[in-house]
């Protein structure tokens, strides 16, 4: 599917401002095929120096208004999952909103 941001929206992700030089990365298409498909991508960041491995959205913003998310410090498979619910939350039109 492909998703279209409100144009009316302010967006300045790599899919919105063309001519991003990190174009011909892989990486980096991999993950703007799956927000125009999917409507966001998780990324990963492994354990490095000691720090905890985390996981945050990339496109949330641009197909749904939405925040972006990160989660910390669990298991990484465990936050890509859950990561990845949110977005469907968000996708089913439950936006994101503090806890009472």
């Amino acid at each position: 599917m492909d998703w279209s941001p409100d144009p009316e929206r302010e967006c300045h992700c790599p899919l919105c401002v063309p001519g991003d030089a990190r174009a011909g990365d892989a990486y980096f298409r991999t993950t703007m095929e799956h927000i125009t498909t999917y409507g966001w991508s998780v990324c990963a960041v492994t354990d490095d120096d000691d720090l905890p491995d985390w996981v945050y959205t990339i496109g949330l913003w641009h197909t749904f208004g939405s925040p972006e998310v990160a989660m910390f410090g669990l298991d990484m498979h465990d936050m890509q999952h859950w990561i990845n619910q949110i977005g469907e939350q968000i996708r089913q039109g439950e936006p994101l909103r503090p806890s009472p």
